[in-house]
């Protein structure tokens, strides 16, 4: 079609797709190293090989000289030897490939790799190594000890603590290790570490497992030392968590441990929260599981760990029988730091439930409560406050999904809460009761920093979106795809017009579909240069924000037409474009509107859809191939398209209507939103649907003429009220509501114009409903239009200047500002249009009437009173432009009930004021469309008794 013009692209193509190709192309390097190595070897430079938890474990003892146990690591070379020879890698693979945790039968297949791997031996050469590190930790200690088996994978204990996501393995005999060593490394695979994982964008190859052992430590009691305290980092405290025996009832969440808060300097206990034991006997004080000098040794470790690893630390510790201090564990403590944080929610008239229990993670939340219970499907949690018996780590993967948290058993030290941290969510623990208290399926509101509960819901905390883990490009994956990304979705190619708009200028995949669209269309178009001269292709002149061009097959357009005419909506005969174009243009439809730019739809304009220099697109052209019975649409609504292809005859078997949506400025969220809503309403119209991504694929056959231009023109309603929706909408229930709100023919979502006005569609003014003496009255208020320049000098210069300050007015477009309430569901042809007016105020305006004829705010007849004038007006709007079509003197008395009337037949109009017919008019067609009130610019006006035929309109039963 371009006579080879563009030799160059095809090449732009191949070295476009040649970097994808290299992104894409699956690899999995093995890892060499030596297979274990002693905790006393270890340094940071080992962290590849021994993973965080190992290392922080061996730099504690060796560089720090606290008292940690001696061990070893088996390292992930040794993992990645396991797997190669055990023919493992293939079978993980394709399970994370299928990956789906909400699967029903996802805990089986999960559980068959696992075994596959705890089956499995090892190479003779891992098992050699393991029992030669056995035997060199057994010469230095006189005999080998027990063993804790525990997790150290590469990405644990680091930014994602995986906190309770593998498994230990603790009091190991020496014959168990390699069983142990098989158990730890299975753990990878269970779902919830998988989520865990993919959460933070971390692949499988990025996270290869290593396996500390330890010498086991006999504990007299063990826990958590967050040297700043998670729950409140603003009170420069550190927290010690501290319970009886082993420290996996603490950090497994299954029992509320002693608490102590230490002022960091100088060192003191500030403050206490002491348990009862299952040793304390009734009418006892409950005795501490820690005496307060070794809280104060503990802090005092702590702080030089802190300093040592530069930020504030979780550690696990240990006191063996002879009182002696053990650290078994440090990773770096997430901390919220929330500069930001609003003020306290009113939650007066709310019936307080529960104060009880530790801030685990701080925050407030409204929503429903759920509780946990077993077989729970992790939709059923989205956005709710989960409420449990036990802080287990088998909640953490509904992290990612939940609102808040409650639990009555557990702390701020268990995994758990750190998880619950990672994802912001606010928890509250150790409350005893929740359970008991929340009933499934409450409304509440969730006060963590407070520890308090209440019944009901607080609106600013319910319409809260939920603060996710919003790095998008977090870990390798999050890096890849955005690698990925950066080759196929950014729009470089802004501007036909501009230099760089070339083959060679395009830089990504975006780039070289807007190039080719663009030409494709360019050269259709201009095939009406070498056509017969029935053939138009001309730029339509429209009130929309839409630049569209059409190409004539015959019988589409006005048959007077020529290539020298410019198209107004009036010269379409083709049936489907009328169709369409009259839903695209209903009054209902808010074509001025505008939605803020939040940061998160900020950042997603910024990563794809907006050019260089954050600069917008300029206005793209649409086009539209049509004929009598034909349609084929590709149009432009800010940054997405749609294309629509139809065919509407006198043959219902052969009518077919498909249509194709996809892209956005919003975000990935609110694009799905909006497709998932776009889905819904198509649905029910009658189409078949599928979705592919964000892109939306509709087919709707077999429909008579009539029925398909009906569907056409809700198809058009919806294109033109979804325009800005992926930047406004936030949740499923908004996709929920705003479909009911469509088939209730209230398009403005965003704007909401139907709740000011019930019955008319009043996006543009300031109307209301009132009472005048018992009868329904409706307002619109033009004071807010009064300008900046005073109504006293206004008045002194049309004193002073007369009718030339008003023209000058007029021609200055000074006075082009007509707020329309179009009444709802008010079509009308010929017919008797009536309604009485009062004109009361206006400082440059004072002009109210009927609209009629309307086809939008933009395209309508008005038979005018103009007070300031002193005439009854016809005036008729094409475009947003005002044409005086009839002018004639009267009395427009300010202050009084006035009544116009338009009589409507076939193309002629008459009107009238006070029952007496003033001016007569001929329109070039015949007029019909919906009724409405107008007013003028500045005007303050009532009206009341709106009717046609006799049969009044607006009754005070329309509210």
């Amino acid at each position: 079609m371009a006579g080879d013009r563009y030799p160059e692209l095809p090449q732009t193509l191949d070295r476009i797709a040649e970097e994808l190709n290299l992104l894409t192309a699956r690899k999995r390097d093995p890892i060499s190293g030596p297979l274990a190595l002693p905790l006393s070897a270890l340094s940071t430079e080992d962290l590849p090989m021994a993973g965080a938890k190992a290392v922080n474990l061996a730099r504690i003892r060796n560089q720090l000289g606290l008292p940690a146990p001696d061990g070893f690591v088996v390292t992930t070379a040794a993992f990645d030897l396991f797997l190669r020879e055990n023919r493992l890698l293939e079978p993980i693979e394709a399970m994370l490939a299928a990956f789906d945790p909400d699967a029903d039968d996802s805990q089986e297949r999960y559980r068959r790799i696992r075994e596959e791997i705890e089956g499995a031996p090892l190479p003779q050469i891992l098992a050699d190594a393991l029992h030669q590190a056995c035997r060199d930790l057994a010469a230095r200690h006189g005999g080998l000890p027990q063993l804790a088996i525990r997790s150290s994978a590469v990405g644990e204990d680091t930014e994602a603590s995986f906190a309770g996501q593998y498994s230990s393995v603790l009091a190991v005999d020496p014959g168990k290790i390699e069983s142990a060593y098989k158990t730890v490394l299975s753990s990878k695979y269970t779902p919830r570490a998988i989520v865990y994982r993919l959460r933070y964008g971390l692949t499988d190859a990025a996270t290869p497992m290593a396996v500390a052992a330890v010498v086991m430590i006999q504990p007299r009691a063990s826990g958590v030392l967050y040297t700043l305290d998670p729950a409140r980092p603003a009170s420069a405290q550190a927290r010690i968590d501290a319970a009886s025996g082993l420290g996996e009832h603490v950090v497994g969440g299954s029992v509320s441990p002693d608490v102590f808060l230490v002022d960091r300097s100088p060192l003191a206990i500030g403050r206490s929260s002491i348990r009862a034991k299952k040793e304390t006997a009734e009418g006892e004080e409950p005795f501490p599981a820690v005496s307060d000098q070794t809280v104060l040794l503990l802090a005092e470790a702590g702080l030089k760990m802190e300093e040592y690893f530069g930020s504030p630390q979780d550690i696990e510790w240990a006191e063996d029988e002879a009182g002696n201090l053990v650290f078994l564990q440090t990773r770096p403590l997430g901390i919220l730091y929330d500069a930001d944080k609003p003020g306290k929610p009113d939650v007066s008239g709310l019936k307080l439930l529960l104060s009880a229990g530790q801030t685990a993670s701080p925050g407030a939340v409204s929503a429903v409560a759920v509780h946990a219970k077993a077989g729970l499907k992790p939709e059923a949690v989205e956005n709710v406050i989960l409420v449990a018996r036990t802080a287990s780590p088998d909640l953490a993967p509904l992290m990612g999904r939940v609102r808040g948290l409650i639990t009555d058993l557990g702390g701020a030290a268990s995994h758990l809460a750190s998880v619950a941290r990672e994802h912001h969510v606010p928890a509250l623990m150790d409350t005893r009761e929740a359970t008991a208290v929340i009933a499934d399926g409450a409304q509440i509101t969730l006060l963590a920093d407070e520890a308090k509960v209440f019944a009901g819901l607080v609106p600013e905390l319910a319409r809260k979106l939920a603060s996710r883990i919003a790095d998008e490009d977090r870990g390798p994956i999050g890096r890849h795809l955005r690698q990925l990304m950066d080759r196929i979705s950014p729009l470089n190619l802004t501007d036909p017009q501009a230099p760089e708009f070339t083959p060679s200028g395009c830089r990504t995949l975006h780039d070289l579909i807007r190039f080719a669209h663009e030409k494709v269309m360019e050269e259709m178009f201009n095939l009406s240069k070498h056509a017969v001269e029935s053939v138009v292709s001309r730029k339509m002149s429209a009130n929309i924000p839409l630049a569209l061009h059409f190409i004539d097959l015959g019988g589409g357009l006005a048959p007077e037409l020529t290539t020298c005419d410019a198209i107004l909506p009036e010269h379409i005969r083709s049936k489907p474009m009328v169709a369409l174009w009259r839903g695209l243009t209903h009054p209902g439809i808010t074509w001025s509107g505008d939605v803020g730019i939040s940061a998160g739809n900020f950042m997603a304009l910024m990563a794809g859809s907006i050019g260089p220099e954050n600069a917008l697109p300029p206005k793209v052209d649409s086009y539209a191939l049509v004929s009598q019975d034909y349609l084929n649409l590709s149009v432009k609504f800010g940054y997405h398209y749609a294309n629509l292809d139809a065919l509407c005859s006198d043959n219902a078997d052969a009518n077919i209507l498909t249509l194709q949506f996809s892209g956005g400025a919003g975000t990935g969220s609110g694009k799905a939103l909006r497709i998932a809503f776009l889905s819904g309403v198509l649905t029910r119209l009658g189409y078949q649907v599928e979705i592919r991504g964000d892109m939306l694929q509709a087919l709707f056959k077999g429909l008579d003429c009539p029925a398909m231009q009906d569907v056409l023109d809700h198809t058009g309603r919806l294109l033109g009220c979804s325009r800005l929706l992926d930047l406004a909408i936030t949740n499923q229930a908004e996709v929920q509501r705003y479909t009911e709100l469509f088939f209730n023919q209230d398009y403005d979502f965003l704007g909401r114009s139907e709740t000011r006005l019930p019955g008319f569609y009043a996006s543009v003014g300031q109307w209301s409903h009132w009472q005048d003496n018992g009868r329904q009255v409706i307002f619109q208020d033009g004071t807010s239009m009064a300008g900046t320049v005073s109504c006293s000098l206004h008045n002194t210069l049309e004193t002073v200047l007369g009718g030339r300050y008003r023209k000058f007015l007029e021609n200055r477009h000074a006075l082009h500002y007509y707020p329309v309430a179009v009444k709802r569901d008010s079509r009308h042809g010929d017919g008797r249009i009536r309604v009485d007016v009062r004109i009361t105020a206006g400082c440059v305006d004072l002009a109210a009437g009927l609209a009629f004829g309307l086809w939008n705010v933009g395209n309508c007849l008005v038979l005018a009173a103009d007070a300031a004038a002193g005439e009854l007006q016809l005036l008729a709007f094409v475009n947003n432009t005002r044409h005086f079509r009839e002018r004639i003197k009267a009395d427009i008395p300010m202050d009084q009930w006035l009544g116009l009337e338009v009589t409507v037949k076939g193309k002629a109009i008459s009107g009238a004021l006070n029952g007496q017919t003033l001016l007569h008019h001929t329109a070039p067609q015949s007029v019909s469309g919906f009724l409405g009130l107008w007013t003028k610019g500045d005007t303050t006006a009532w009206f009341r008794e709106l009717t046609i035929d006799g049969t009044c309109l607006e009754r005070i039963d329309d509210r």
